[in-house]
């Protein structure tokens, strides 16, 4: 729900603690040599249908090919779970240990960006927690590159949806070091002034160390829209067509 989303993306996104069992399933499932992709659900994507929760965007790909290959899917948590009897097992994330240092240039563009905003009708945003908020975010992604480091075998594919949130970011990250595949499953209209899926204007030299391998998308327009940018050029991004 709307009402969900908001709760989840600005006001408290943590992630919980985990329970002795779903720990040691985590366990388990990290020193899986048989694992061939794994599947990572947000809490928020679960809908419920004959008083079973299910997420509507990756469990059907999840099902379709559990049937040929080993697969695991695990659900990165919030307290939303809490209202959802979600069956898969939690994320288990090794703590962040590491000293969040934010560069002088990061600095120098929150406060001229702080300044331009003061000259917009969006003057009374209140910045006061923003570097804060920043090292909550960079914490997370440094856990979801602790996630995949952490794992004994690596799988060969990741699938996710929302790409964008921090965790999944790390896992990005780290997963181009041990050429594991991420694959973002579109989620919701990628309309063309989305900035995450669309309206690309900085195109790397070599290759894209935060986003995903592939983009997963419902149609023709969504997959040319991440493929190609405005004057015709190419993004150097995949996608494919799933329906």
């Amino acid at each position: 729900t709307l009402k969900e989303k908001i709760y989840e993306k600005y006001i408290n996104y943590k992630l919980k603690k985990i329970k002795k069992k779903q720990s040691e399933e985590s366990d388990v499932f990290t020193y899986d040599s048989k694992l061939e992709i794994l599947f990572i659900s947000d809490d928020h994507f679960y809908v419920e249908y004959n008083s079973k929760y299910s997420n509507k965007y990756l469990d059907p790909i999840f099902e379709d090919l559990s049937k040929k290959f080993k697969s695991r899917k695990l659900h990165l948590s919030s307290q939303i779970s809490n209202k959802k009897n979600i069956t898969s097992y939690q994320i288990k994330t090794r703590p962040n240990s590491e000293e969040i240092k934010i560069e002088i240039d990061i600095l120098d563009f929150l406060n001229q960006l702080k300044e331009d905003i003061q000259n917009t009708k969006y003057k009374n945003i209140n910045f006061e927690n923003i570097d804060y908020i920043l090292k909550r975010k960079l914490e997370d992604i440094n856990e979801g590159r602790n996630f995949i480091e952490d794992m004994k075998v690596k799988p060969k594919f990741i699938f996710y949806s929302s790409y964008a949130h921090p965790f999944k970011i790390g896992i990005n990250i780290a997963s181009k070091l041990h050429k594991i595949k991420t694959i973002d499953v579109q989620h919701g209209i990628q309309g063309k002034n989305n900035p995450d899926y669309t309206n690309w204007t900085k195109v790397p030299n070599n290759k894209y160390e935060m986003l995903p391998d592939w983009f997963w998308t419902w149609n023709e327009i969504s997959k040319e829209r991440i493929e190609n940018l405005d004057n015709n050029s190419l993004s150097g991004l995949n996608a494919t067509v799933s329906g």
